[in-house]
């Protein structure tokens, strides 16, 4: 008999399939619309120092979906502190509005501004992949505007006779 599933909760840290990447579960209980009961969720640029200052995407908004298809695995739970957040978050619809996760008008943003839409598991999955690899072409440019070494000139081997 397979193990229950767990239902996500504030705090909750959890793996993204395929990747090394960490997530946590920042509330079960943001508004998109009409649907109450969402989730937030951060995608960490680090997983072995996770921390809101270094997020892989800005904060997501979506269901359970990812959990449940094997996107997201959960890992562990940890009390969700002051500081491990942003005290309010920013998301921005198709019409260029700001909204906070529970629904209301913003005039201005604080923190990252997400998109203010229940992202799906294949739009998550994408999202992913996509800052993956800016992200590893930054590092790759990164290194390549490092300055050239120098090259070594080969002597000529010495004749003894």
């Amino acid at each position: 008999m397979p193990a229950p599933k767990h239902a996500p909760q504030i705090g909750d840290l959890f793996l993204v399939r395929g990747t090394a990447l960490r997530g946590r579960v920042v509330s079960t209980s943001a508004i998109v619309g009409p649907t109450h009961g969402c989730l937030l969720v951060y995608l960490y640029a680090d997983a072995s120092h996770p921390s809101r200052d270094r997020l892989l995407l800005p904060p997501l908004l979506t269901t359970r979906a990812p959990f449940s298809h094997g996107l997201f695995t959960y890992e562990k739970s940890m009390p969700l502190l002051p500081g491990d957040y942003f005290e309010r978050h920013a998301f921005r619809d198709d019409k260029g509005r700001l909204y906070d996760e529970e629904g209301r008008p913003l005039d201005a943003a604080e923190a990252p501004v997400g998109t203010w839409a229940l992202q799906p598991v294949e739009a998550v999955e994408q999202a992913i992949a996509t800052a993956l690899c800016a992200s590893t072409s930054r590092s790759r440019t990164s290194r390549s505007s490092s300055p050239p070494r120098s090259k070594r000139t080969r002597r000529p081997p010495s004749r003894s006779r």
